[in-house]
């Protein structure tokens, strides 16, 4: 899908698509009326319809829709209505800020990552034929110029359930040494391994040590979810600085404060 076009906007009411009278439509204004600018997506002035690659599903259920016209091809622009659409719709729209800072955050990363990997054996080759020495080990030399934490995660939905492996490695030259949180949201991780050293409501807590340029993997199960209910996976480090980070958020003491999100209701009269 074209970054620089208008997302995607699919409209239901009933499970029947409205496929005509969009700019009539409540769903469409409820979605323009958004600043998307707060949430990663580009938008002209903060209003109108947003541009990137997405797309936009909603669907209002109601035994008495209000349609702007007997062939039901549009949601009348009842306040209401509206309002209900704009908080849905800031509710994801954070879910979906919160992977768009993390992709753009890894991309820039691991473009530097890729250029390292490809030009540093390069060098160490071609020098070690001319003075006949064998090729020395880089992954220190690596970490230096990285200087970062890396974090991933690897989700699979089968029929036991949804598995999660989060794996970190450690790009520095000194010891990380953090506490890192997750927690799925909406679910209860019944099982993780290794064996966590706190529980605090729905997320776990490991205490991570890491020596220079080794990894470790962390193993989560959630056996009621599935893809359908799958609203992401939070991460959040805290003890060490996040912008060594790559994959997790600092943690503020609170999992989602929405602050941004309640400042721009407020202002738009939907607190």
């Amino acid at each position: 899908m074209p970054k620089d076009q208008p997302v995607q906007m699919l409209r239901f009411a009933n499970r029947v698509p409205l496929l005509y009278q969009a700019g009539g439509c409540a769903i469409t204004k409820a979605i323009q009326s958004i600043n998307w600018r707060l949430y990663g997506l580009e938008q002209k002035g903060g209003k109108g319809t947003p541009s990137g690659p997405a797309i936009i599903l909603i669907h209002v259920a109601s035994t008495n829709i209000p349609f702007t016209s007997e062939a039901k091809e549009a949601i009348a622009d009842i306040t209401e209505i509206k309002k209900e659409i704009v908080l849905a719709l800031r509710n994801n729209a954070k879910t979906l800020a919160r992977h768009l800072k993390k992709q753009k955050k890894r991309a820039k990363v691991s473009e530097k990552f890729d250029l390292v990997q490809k030009v540093l054996p390069a060098i160490a080759e071609k020098t070690s034929s001319v003075v006949g020495k064998p090729v020395p080990n880089l992954d220190k030399v690596v970490a230096a110029i990285m200087d970062v934490v890396w974090i991933e995660e690897n989700i699979e939905f089968n029929k036991e359930g949804i598995n999660i492996e989060i794996q970190i490695t450690n790009y520095r030259l000194r010891s990380a040494n953090f506490k890192l949180r997750a927690e799925v949201p909406g679910h209860s991780i019944k099982n993780a391994e290794p064996r966590p050293g706190k529980r605090s409501g729905n997320q776990v807590i490991w205490s991570v040590g890491l020596p220079t340029t080794e990894s470790t993997k962390y193993k989560i199960s959630i056996p009621d979810g599935n893809r359908s209910t799958f609203e992401g996976l939070e991460l959040w480090i805290e003890g060490m600085d996040s912008t060594n980070i790559i994959g997790a958020e600092a943690w503020t003491g609170v999992a989602d404060p929405g602050i941004s999100e309640a400042i721009e209701a407020q202002k738009q009269g939907l607190s």
